[in-house]
């Protein structure tokens, strides 16, 4: 069985968790997907995140049954990598990502606050999973994926809620706390709208979230496994709305209850 490390370049976090699992998935395919025993992602040197081995700390190491240990260095202009853009695109990709992800166990304290969270605030499959990604996006993939406002959101929700009546729970994961709050004055009295609270999203729309990603990351090293641990909840939903983003991959690959995924119009 393969232990793989991957070493990755250019991105933030979940970009480079993208690269990895593209990188994985490229070189073994669904065919050698099962003599993967588990993968690392290591990045690169000339990275700016410091913490070169973080993704560690959002799995549990296992060394029993790895007979051999194939190391990866990703190319610093990705060549040869065949990355997705949405992974629902394609069934037989989203299944063999899926397989590869699972061979990595989550850390246990990660997994226990998670179906803590998901306990305590009704998380189930009656939920509405909702990522937002404005600041950055907007400004810095408008070439890509153009742009995207509250409303577009807002819109795509009041018809998933039409379509969805089961629907009785909002869960949001933001990349600012002005959206949430939009969420919350729009549909708290029909609904909970829940949140996981932390302090290291930007506080408005259209905030320089680039400049956090850049230089604050690093000096808060809790950062990571936030994000890692609020997205895994989102996961937790039986429906998703997000923007086209490695994020939202990120939720839709680690979630076995999603019934409807939606990109924001």
């Amino acid at each position: 069985m393969d232990h793989i490390i991957v070493t990755t370049h250019g991105g933030g976090i979940f970009s480079l968790f993208h690269q990895a699992l593209a990188t994985i998935v490229n070189m073994y395919g669904a065919a050698r997907a099962d003599s993967i025993h588990s993968f690392q992602i290591r990045i690169s040197q000339e990275h700016f995140l410091h913490n070169k081995t973080m993704f560690d700390s959002f799995f549990e190491s296992d060394a029993t049954s790895i007979t051999n240990t194939n190391t990866i260095q990703i190319d610093r202009n990705r060549d040869g990598i065949v990355e997705f853009v949405k992974v629902t695109e394609d069934p037989a990709l989203l299944s063999t990502l899926k397989t590869i992800l699972y061979k990595n166990k989550i850390n246990t304290s990660i997994e226990a606050r998670v179906v803590e969270f998901c306990k305590q605030y009704q998380i189930t499959n009656r939920t509405l999973t909702v990522h937002i990604r404005l600041t950055d996006m907007n400004t810095l993939h408008t070439d890509l994926y153009g742009t995207r406002t509250f409303d577009d959101y807002k819109k795509d929700i009041d018809t998933l809620l039409e379509t969805y009546p089961e629907i009785d729970t909002l869960y949001v994961a933001s990349d600012n706390r002005e959206s949430i709050d939009k969420l919350v004055s729009l549909y708290s009295s029909r609904m909970p709208v829940i949140s996981f609270h932390h302090e290291y999203r930007m506080p408005n729309e259209t905030s320089d979230n680039y400049q956090f990603v850049l230089n604050d990351i690093n000096r808060l090293p809790d950062v990571p496994v936030t994000v890692f641990t609020e997205l895994l909840i989102g996961s937790k939903g039986g429906h998703f709305l997000g923007r086209i983003s490695d994020v939202s991959n990120f939720i839709i690959l680690y979630s076995d209850t999603f019934k409807s995924i939606q990109y924001v119009n």
